[in-house]
């Protein structure tokens, strides 16, 4: 190690002193790490201290380490902390001297007794009392990396999909785990999602989506602006752990399903439960042992979960009905506490009344529930369906997926649709299985676990379980509300202004794909927004329309201008679509349509 020159700041020889993998992880990656503890082994540096910075020479590049860490700067061309920073400060690290033995013990002592006594007194300590507010410098690194973030989704905008750098999935990925250093766990979910789904554009996966990227493009964007213009608290930036509340008594699940989820930002399986208890708020409940696949290394096996004190994996107690106490839920997510314990564990029944009772023989019952409900739970989207018959099956090689029309005992249809993706070529194997059984003569009568969805003004099902052996007594009767039939009424306006308002948001769709320096055509669908009387939607359309045309003929990046037009765009569209498709939906099921 070469000399040092200059005096170091304190608070950033503290600052490199309490450096350690899980932080020096979280501002840069697992991989950047490592690949910098072996730069680092036996490397020299020149090492210049100016002020509260560090100037350090490292593999031919200079980095300028600085507070907060993660803010520190390279030459290199990473626009991210890269592997010459880590290096850097590990080199830092190995040079300075231990600090002073009574340095390191009066802050333990003093926090210690803090605590103590506001445990004593009932109270929160005194650093406890300002979490509603972010201090200046985490306010700064927040809008840093906001910043920089932002500038990635203008990238987007600029080049579009179709000529997006290959890097760009790298790219976002370092920005997510950039906003995890910064604390931003909403941001870091969002860029992460992104990433995921660019990898998959690139890779030409079938299971990518482009309307559901650029929705969430938008909706990334709308948290940015927020966490860039308006006051902000820690509750914006989310939170990486869920807040569970307990569940008061016994609580007596039965085994309905299970789910594998592969591809994209994580894998492992799902499980679904109903709760016995009939008045409870949440009929259906899950539990998740699902990880992420950035985190995962050829090294590391995943062990499968064995929740609330069970010495086996939860997958082969699924045929038996449990009784759990001590019990936390989370938006219907049941928590893996080590205060929750199997007090019970019986032979699970399912063709019993507690499932006849949620069997569901009339298809607009599901479609008048999802219109009437503004919950995004999967829970409170999951239904068993009991159809009269499968009409038709087979896969649809043009969307890449495989589809499945019932047909209700009122004689409505809906379709039950898989799409196609390398994980799921398994799964979709075995559902044509079954439905070649179920297209044979048979008096067998089939019932399915499903989450259901509203799209393109269609009820749609997911299938998460298939049972040949639950049958109900008696069919369940539904008759339609006043509300409903007036609501199914306005049907054929609901589905016109479907159409229209599908095609503007194809119109953003394309900006995403193509790029603003394409040239968009926006004069038929401003117009044709007038003439339905839809008076905002022509306002938003017009002025999103004039700043990508101001973008396109600028040498100036207008990227952020037409991503703020976007966000209110896209916010009328996703309003109006949740109207007019529920609308729609229940209306050709009426109809029997």
């Amino acid at each position: 190690m070469k000399g040092a020159k200059g005096i170091v700041n304190d608070q950033l020889a503290a600052a490199i002193r309490k450096a350690d993998e899980e932080s020096l992880t979280a501002i840069a990656n697992k991989g950047i790490y490592k690949r910098a503890v072996k730069d680092a082994e036996g490397a020299e540096g020149d090492i210049t201290y100016s002020g509260a910075a560090a100037e350090v020479s490292v593999g031919g590049e200079k980095c300028v380490i600085t507070l907060p860490l993660g803010e520190s700067s390279c030459t290199c061309p990473s626009r991210t902390v890269c592997r010459h920073i880590i290096t850097a400060i590990l080199l830092l690290k190995k040079q300075l001297p231990e600090q002073p033995q009574e340095a390191e013990e009066d802050a333990p002592c003093e926090e210690e007794e803090n605590a103590e006594a506001a445990e004593a007194a009932e109270i929160k300590p005194a650093a406890e009392d300002s979490d509603d507010t972010l201090s200046e410098g985490g306010l700064k690194a927040v809008r840093s990396c906001a910043e920089m973030c932002m500038g990635l989704l203008g990238g987007v905008l600029t080049h579009g999909l179709v000529r997006i750098p290959e890097t760009a999935a790298e790219d976002f990925e370092l920005a997510a785990v950039r906003c995890h250093g910064a604390k931003m766990a909403e941001c870091e979910r969002l860029m992460r999602g992104l990433g995921g789904r660019i990898a998959d554009c690139a890779a030409r996966r079938a299971s990518f989506d482009s309307r559901a990227f650029t929705r969430r493009l938008l909706e990334t964007a709308e948290h940015l602006e927020h966490l860039l213009n308006d006051e902000i608290s820690p509750d914006d930036l989310g939170s990486f752990r869920s807040v569970y509340t307990d569940i008061k008594g016994d609580l007596e699940l039965l085994p309905v399903g299970q789910r594998t989820v592969s591809g994209g930002e994580y894998t492992g399986e799902i499980f679904y439960f109903v709760n016995c208890d009939t008045e409870h708020e949440y009929r259906f409940l899950t539990f998740s042992d699902i990880r992420p696949v950035f985190y995962e290394t050829l090294k590391k096996r995943h062990t499968a979960a064995c929740p609330w004190g069970m010495e086996t994996p939860l997958r082969s107690v699924m045929k038996r009905r449990l009784t759990l106490v001590g019990a936390k839920v989370c938006e219907g997510r049941l928590s893996a506490s080590k205060d929750t314990v199997v007090a019970a564990s019986v032979p699970a029944v399912l063709d019993c009344s507690l499932i006849h009772s949620l069997m569901v023989t009339d298809f607009r019952e599901i479609a008048l529930s999802l219109a009437e409900s503004s919950s995004r739970r999967e829970t409170d989207r999951l239904f068993f369906i009991y159809p009269k018959r499968m009409v038709r099956y087979g896969f649809d090689r043009n969307d890449q997926q495989l589809v499945i029309t019932f047909e209700d005992h009122c004689g409505c249809t809906a379709d039950c649709i898989v799409k196609y993706r390398s994980e799921s070529k398994e799964f979709i194997g075995q559902l044509e299985r079954i439905c070649r059984r179920m297209s044979e003569p048979s008096e067998k009568i089939y019932t399915l676990l499903v989450t259901a969805y509203i799209e393109e003004g269609e009820l749609r099902f997911f299938p998460i379980e298939i049972y040949d052996f639950i049958k109900p007594a008696e069919l369940h009767t539904f008759s339609l509300a006043d509300k409903a039939l007036k609501l199914a009424e306005e049907g054929s306006f609901a589905a016109e202004t479907g159409r229209h308002i599908a095609a503007v948001g194809d119109m953003l769709e394309r900006i995403v794909l193509t790029g603003l320096q394409s040239e968009h055509d926006w004069g038929q669908l401003i117009a044709e927004s007038r003439n339905m009387g839809m008076h905002g939607l022509a306002g938003l359309t017009e002025e999103t329309a004039e700043a990508a045309e101001s973008c396109r003929h600028s040498v100036t990046d207008g990227s952020r201008r037409v991503l703020d037009c976007m966000i209110k765009l896209n916010r009328y569209i996703i309003a109006a679509e949740e109207r007019t498709g529920s609308v729609s939906a229940l209306s050709k099921l009426y109809k029997g349509e």
